[in-house]
């Protein structure tokens, strides 16, 4: 007996029905990134913490701590200049993305301007994020007071 013809179109179709409805794990992760406020930072950006670039060790203690740090809220209200603490610069590629950091005892206030998105302000709890900054500028790698 023949196979029919219509086999082979519903056959793709069904394929194509199932690759939509469950994607693999990496075009999900790439999707959902896109729409995520706490950036996370990997080891190809070049971070900038209050215009000195990190390298090596501190770059990497600091990239975890970033990616430690657990989103909160987002917020509405921009700082005043004299609240402000500490400057991060990520480069990644061609794209540039500015933090401005308030430490405070129980969260870290964050404020995001990226080229050609909008300003973002949001709080973090990153107790290990603070120690870091911290830390860093103890050793004269960041300067406060910006």
């Amino acid at each position: 007996m023949p196979m029919p013809m219509w086999f082979i179109p519903v056959f793709i179709v069904l394929a194509l029905l199932s690759f939509l409805i469950t994607p693999p794990t990496f075009i999900v992760n790439w999707f959902t990134s896109r729409f995520t406020t706490h950036t996370r930072l990997s080891t190809r950006d070049s971070v900038y913490l209050s215009a000195n670039k990190l390298t090596g060790n501190e770059q990497d203690t600091f990239i975890h701590c970033w990616n430690a740090a657990e989103f909160l809220y987002e917020t509405d209200q921009m700082p005043p200049n004299e609240a402000i603490g500490y400057r991060v610069t990520v480069i990644r590629g061609r794209r540039e993305y500015r933090y401005l950091l308030h430490v405070s005892d129980a969260h870290i206030d964050v404020f995001r301007n990226a080229s050609g998105q909008r300003r973002l302000a949001y709080r973090v709890v990153a107790p290990e994020l603070a120690d870091c900054i911290i830390d860093l500028s103890l050793r004269g790698l960041a300067a406060t007071g910006y």
